[in-house]
């Protein structure tokens, strides 16, 4: 068997023992909160925060005007949430599936995607078991309970995987056509493509005329959000402004950056301080390795919740990089005694956030 297949068919495993583990878990976390949550089954367990708001879309389409009711959510609306989830469950409502289940189905595509690419990019840095072992990390990992819900990290990570893939292989126009899904997918999509000029003047030296078009394919996930939001509401930066209706946009980084910084760290659940202090230890070790194009998409990415004045989500922006996995994967690669601890903490983290999810505790985000 050609080790490209044999890649392949492992990935397939290590997604299909891992989905049948989690569906134990599952049933055994969903008899624990059904005693909180009297009469919700798991689908609506698992479909919270901000998984409503994509259900809302893919039900409904976008919003014309911002919530007036109930209290806590008056000023809000869906115009912050990128269309690609909603577009890709869309097709499999067409199949008779609900929206509830359809956005799901898309992330467990996806994921398995995830794996397999994922362990590709593995090869190139670390041996075959160790290769594996990142790839069963990453696949038990506290992000599946992103995975299982209605969420966009997904999406996200599979397409961040695919353009880095093919940057690193050379194949420009492909790695541009997935920047395109990356910035239809979430607002810090657009970040890669400073990785491409970067790639592109420092690593490749491609300075030619088709590199203009392909920066404009690389943005046009987010032109077309943009236009489509103009057209719809009157405000092509709707997703941007609407960002003040949750507290975010708050802070004066210029005038008063101390003031900034504590509001900012004091605005985080306990998981996303912890994932701050990680962050300044990981992403620096990738520069250290000299692998920039990760270290500045990575520092990019976790900067950008930050400079809107709030660790809220950090947790899940740490988690869905590949780049975090690939770092776990390094420094594990020298030390069984380290691989086993890594194993223990990700089983006990994956149950935990999990558990609290389903409790409906937002310490996870």
């Amino acid at each position: 068997m050609k080790l490209s297949a044999r890649i392949f068919y492992e990935s397939l495993a290590i997604f299909i023992i891992t989905r049948l583990a989690f569906a134990l878990e599952n049933n055994i976390i969903v008899r624990i909160t059904k005693k909180l949550h009297p009469g919700k089954g798991f689908l609506e367990l698992i479909n919270q925060w901000d998984s409503v708001w994509y259900i809302s879309i893919i039900k409904n389409g976008y919003m014309l005007t911002p919530l007036t009711s109930p209290v806590g959510m008056v000023g809000q609306a869906d115009w912050a949430f990128f269309p690609l989830l909603p577009i890709f469950a869309k097709f499999f409502c067409l199949f008779g599936f609900s929206p509830e289940l359809s956005g799901i189905i898309v992330n467990q595509i996806a994921f398995l995607l995830c794996i397999w690419i994922f362990y590709l990019i593995l090869f190139d840095y670390v041996s075959r078991p160790q290769a594996l072992f990142g790839a069963f990390i990453f696949a038990i990992s506290p992000f599946n309970i992103f995975v299982s819900a209605a969420y966009s990290d997904t999406l996200f990570m599979l397409f961040s995987l695919l353009a880095f893939y093919n940057l690193k292989k050379g194949n420009f126009w492909l790695a541009a056509s997935c920047g395109a899904f990356l910035s239809a997918t979430r607002f810090f999509g657009i970040i890669y493509l400073v990785i491409y000029l970067y790639d592109a003047f420092f690593v490749s030296q491609r300075r030619n005329f088709a590199l203009i078009f392909q920066c404009l394919l690389i943005s046009s996930g987010l032109l077309a959000f943009m236009l489509y939001l103009y057209l719809h509401i009157g405000d092509p930066l709707a997703f941007y402004h609407i960002q003040k209706a949750w507290g975010h946009l708050a802070v004066d980084w210029l005038n008063h950056p101390l003031d900034a910084i504590t509001t900012t760290f004091m605005s985080g659940q306990t998981y996303a301080k912890w994932f701050l202090i990680l962050s300044l230890i990981w992403v620096p070790y990738l520069f250290y390795k000299k692998m920039y194009e990760y270290a500045i998409f990575s520092a990019l990415c976790l900067a950008a919740p930050i400079a809107a004045g709030t660790l809220w989500s950090y947790t899940r922006y740490s988690l869905s990089l590949f780049t975090f996995y690939l770092v776990i994967s390094l420094i594990t690669s020298r030390s069984q005694s380290l691989r086993y601890i890594v194993l223990l903490l990700t089983v006990i983290l994956h149950f935990g956030f999990y558990l609290l999810w389903m409790v409906g505790d937002a310490a996870v985000l």
